[in-house]
């Protein structure tokens, strides 16, 4: 139980919409929080017919009146477009997302856009846009992630089975790196 999630919608055909977010704290406190956050993103989606960045400013204005000072969101959000194969995302203070390219080619970094949600009262975003070819990689993760084996675990999992490892893959090798973390903890 904690604050990490993430969400697939797709509002109209030819989108898909991808986030991935994690709220302060932990626990049951962490979790009703993130299931509010999520509960406003899709409410976001199902009405309001504004810009990424518009829709973002709303919902951080919503979670900054109904959480404590102390209290935030880091939060990815991407817009795919199958048609053309861009995906336009807001990066509100989350860890960077990895595109990595076909064949290992080459590894972008999708790094912040914008600040956390509800942690300062204004908010400024920007959008960012990549275009995907058939074999990019996209990765998108948590906090836990890097703090259990560090995005050079997370690189090392992609580079050893290579460019064709299925997704299912790719989740059991980046568990592998946690193991040593998880039996130190126990």
């Amino acid at each position: 139980v904690g604050g990490d999630w993430y969400d697939f919608l797709e509002p109209t055909s030819g989108r898909l919409v991808l986030a991935i977010g994690d709220v302060s704290g932990k626990g049951v406190a962490a979790a009703l929080m993130a299931a509010a956050l999520q509960a406003c993103l899709r409410s976001h989606y199902a009405w309001a017919t504004c810009d990424l960045v518009e829709r973002l400013g709303q919902i951080h204005r919503q979670f900054f009146a109904c959480t404590a000072s102390n209290h935030f969101a880091s939060l990815f959000v991407g817009e795919y477009d199958g048609a053309s194969t861009r995906l336009r995302f807001v990066n509100c203070g989350h860890p960077a997302g990895l595109l990595v390219r076909a064949g290992g080619a080459a590894i972008e970094r999708l790094e912040p856009t914008a600040p956390v949600l509800g942690l300062f009262e204004e908010w400024v975003g920007a959008t960012g846009e990549i275009v995907l070819a058939e074999g990019d990689l996209l990765l998108l993760f948590t906090d836990g992630i890097g703090e259990a084996c560090g995005e050079r675990g997370v690189l090392q999992a992609v580079s050893e089975g290579g460019p064709d490892r299925s997704p299912s893959d790719l989740a059991s090798a980046v568990i592998a790196i946690f193991e040593p973390t998880i039996k130190h903890i126990v």
